[in-house]
Formats: structure tokens, sequence, C-alpha cells
């Protein structure tokens, strides 16, 4: 390894990977180095760095202190492999999610980790903000009855038909690894023993335009997503219902990371307060996380929920593939 690896963070991919950036160059002192074979063209978006365009850099300079994994799935689990197989080495892991759909492949992951003492972490932002800390902190005591998810609002795909990963099961995307994987893993995290119980898929015309999921914990029926793949309004909304009680957390804005309205409804009185949310800040916590020491028990304990999360959204995508976007 080189001398000077402690000071050197690698960021493979320059979409996303430019939010990284600028999250770690406001709060870090580190040497850059990104690496996408299309960097030069956005030379102006990472004035402090070394641009990496060509893939052989990487194994030949391959020692780093972190290593920032912001690309699509299918590329990830290439980078996921040269690591385990020692082509490229670091102490610390920043992956974006979903990490990868296979769990073979995860496992291995995990192995190299523990056995190198490797800090690892995955970049569920949704699970960082304050509204998933309230969340969390209101059911983690099971003094609640039900909570109901609703996701509404009009996929991109069905508006004006594109060929990004994204869209699609096939490549690690689709509606579940996209967006409830975010909701999936804020939820194994406070049950690690969360479990399917039932799947309804809604469709149009055999195009998939929505999805009910029921979960059980314990045999207990206690969290359900509803989400609407075709709808003209935007709802992103929470229902915990509790003894005497009901709270809604909601936005109707596109963006997850603006502001949620948080209201509490009893005995016909309602209080409402107004949360504002920050993506910088969520990228920031999960830096604060992954820059620990060393604690194997600790990183086991992540290790699970990541795979729980991840075993729970290639079973729900089993069910819907046959529905899965078509490519162009």
């Amino acid at each position: 390894m080189t001398k000077n690896y402690k000071k050197k963070i690698l960021i493979i991919g320059s979409n996303f990977g430019k939010r990284h950036y600028h999250v770690l160059n406001q709060n870090y002192k580190f040497n850059f180095y990104i690496y996408s074979p299309n960097i030069l063209k956005k030379k102006n978006k990472f004035k402090k760095a070394k641009l990496i365009n060509n893939e052989n850099y990487l194994i030949q300079n391959n020692s780093y202190h972190t290593i920032v994994c912001c690309t699509n799935p299918v590329y990830q689990k290439k980078i996921i492999n040269k690591i385990i197989k020692k082509k490229i080495f670091c102490k610390y892991l920043m992956f974006e999610k979903p990490l990868s759909d296979d769990l073979v492949l995860i496992k291995k992951l995990f192995k190299h980790c523990l056995s190198n003492e490797i800090n690892f972490h995955v970049n569920f932002t949704y699970s960082q903000l304050k509204i998933s800390k309230i969340i969390s902190k209101m059911i983690s005591t099971f003094n609640f009855e039900k909570v109901f998810f609703d996701l509404d609002f009009f996929h991109h795909y069905l508006k004006e038909k594109n060929n990004s990963w994204k869209n699609f099961i096939e490549f690690g995307g689709g509606v579940v690894n996209y967006y409830l994987i975010h909701i999936i893993f804020l939820f194994v995290s406070i049950f690690p023993k969360l479990k399917i119980d039932k799947i309804n898929v809604l469709l149009n015309n055999k195009v998939l335009t929505g999805l009910n999921i029921k979960f059980k914990h314990n045999n207990s029926d206690i969290f359900e997503i509803c989400t609407k793949l075709d709808s003209l309004r935007n709802v992103h909304k929470y229902q915990i219902i509790k003894k005497g009680e009901k709270v809604e957390i909601y936005t109707k804005q596109k963006d997850w990371y603006k502001i949620y309205n948080f209201k509490v409804i009893k005995k016909n009185k309602i209080k409402s307060i107004n949360i504002y949310e920050n993506l910088d800040d969520s990228i920031k916590k999960n830096y604060k996380k992954l820059f620990f020491k060393f604690n194997k028990n600790k990183l086991n304990n992540y290790f699970n929920i990541i795979y729980n999360t991840q075993k729970i959204c290639n079973d729900i995508n089993k069910r819907i593939k046959i529905y899965d976007f078509k490519k162009m």
C-alpha cells in the first residue's frame, strides 16, 4: 500500500458522485481522485481533484483511505469484486444504494470487510432525515397499532420512456430498488425480523402501476406500503395509528429532502408543525457513521440490516419482475 493512502479518497462515478465530493470537500481535508470514463467533460465541477478516465489507473494506484462508489448497480458489482479480490485497497467503503441484488456477493463483501477490518456503509440518506428519526423513536417501543405508508407519483417512465437503469429490475433498479428500498431499510433497522406478508400488484393494460405490500414482525401485522405510479398528485405520507391518537407525516413535493408536515390528531385536536430537511446533511451524517473506529459487532449488525433489506427487495422483485418496464 502507498505511504500516503490515508489522505486519498477515490470517488467512482461523477453524477451523484459530485454530491459526495461536495459534502466531503466541505467537511474533510483529503486528496480527491474522481474516476469516470467521461470525467474530463466535467472537470469544472471537480476543481480540487485528480481526474481519472482510465480504469487501469485504479489497479495501478490501488491504495486509498476511502473508496466511494456512486455508479449503477451493474458496474458497482464489478467494483465490489475488485475489492474482494484485493485489486483495490482501502480502510473505509461507502456505496450508494442499492448495494447489489446478488445476496451471495453481499455476503462475500461482508466477510471481506470483517476479516480485513474495513469500515463499510451504504448511503441510505432517507434514514438520516429528521422525520425518519421521529418515526423510529415513535414506533420502536411498539406503542402503536399499525403504520401505513403511501407513495403516489407519476413515474417518469410512464411519462416518457427511457433506458435509465433506474427503471428496470433487470439492471438493479425498478420501483422497489430505487424508491421503496429507503422505506424498507428504515423499517428493517427498527424491526430486524420484518417479513413480507402479502403483495398485491396494480396493473393497467399489463403495465405495473402500483403495489400494496403488507409486512409482519413476530407474526404481528404492523406495516403497510401502498404506492401508485400513475398518480397525478405527489403524496409521500405516513399514518401511525395509536390508541386514541393518529400521527401523520407527509409532503406533497417530489423532492423527499425538503419539507414535511408533522401532525398529531388526538380527541379532535390537531397539533401541526413543519420539519425541514436537507440532503447534504443526510450524506454528512452517513459519513460520520462511516468514519468510526472499527467495531466488529457493530458492523456485523449493520451488515445484517443491509442483507435483510435487500432480501426483502429481491423477494418483492421476484413477484413483480414479469411486469417490469420494457427497455426501448
